[in-house]
């Protein structure tokens, strides 16, 4: 009777490490994940009547903003899911279907993430050439911070991209060589 309850003890410590160690990466990386769409949503609201050369460039940066954010409690849902879910039932059914849950949440959104996307490139880069800082009394001024801070989120969203497809790619040659 005694080795069944070191042994569950043992296990329940084991556990408790488990779900501990995921919260404490999840409380790491929630910061992490949302201080760039936080940032974006600033932005934008600070100087929404500031870019009178494209003025949707503002709101681009607060939907931006937005749905970054929305994503990022919708992916530590999805992690949080997970750790309690599967670690407190071992039922593998139940736990996919939580997790099944919880993603379909991110489908919408990543699909108007990757249409905003489309959307800001087009007001962001077509002015590009024709965007002045200096004099805000003109037609084709635009707040300095707010136009860069846009370019620079599309410039990192495209290498996002990249990096997402080269993995894919990696991954993909990998699966192909260990079946054949």
């Amino acid at each position: 009777m005694t080795r069944n309850t070191g042994t569950l003890a043992r296990s329940m410590a084991s556990q408790f490490r488990s779900i501990y160690t995921s919260i404490t990466i999840v409380l790491i990386i929630l910061p992490l994940l949302s201080a760039l769409p936080l940032a974006s949503m600033i932005v934008g609201i600070t100087r929404i009547k500031q870019c009178p050369i494209q003025p949707k460039i503002p709101m681009y940066m607060i939907v931006f903003g937005a749905v970054g954010f929305a994503l990022c409690v919708v992916i530590i849902s999805v992690i949080l899911s997970r750790v309690f879910c599967c670690y407190k039932s071992r039922d593998t059914a139940r736990c996919e279907g939580t997790t099944l849950w919880t993603c379909s949440g991110a489908i919408p959104l990543l699909l108007l993430f990757f249409a905003w996307f489309i959307v800001g490139c087009v007001w962001v880069f077509n002015v590009r050439g024709q965007v002045q800082f200096d004099n805000p009394d003109q037609p084709d001024y635009c707040h300095k911070s707010l136009y860069n801070f846009a370019y620079c989120l599309l410039i990192a969203q495209y290498n996002v991209i990249f990096l997402i497809c080269c993995i894919c790619y990696a991954f993909g040659q990998s699966n192909s060589k260990t079946s054949n």
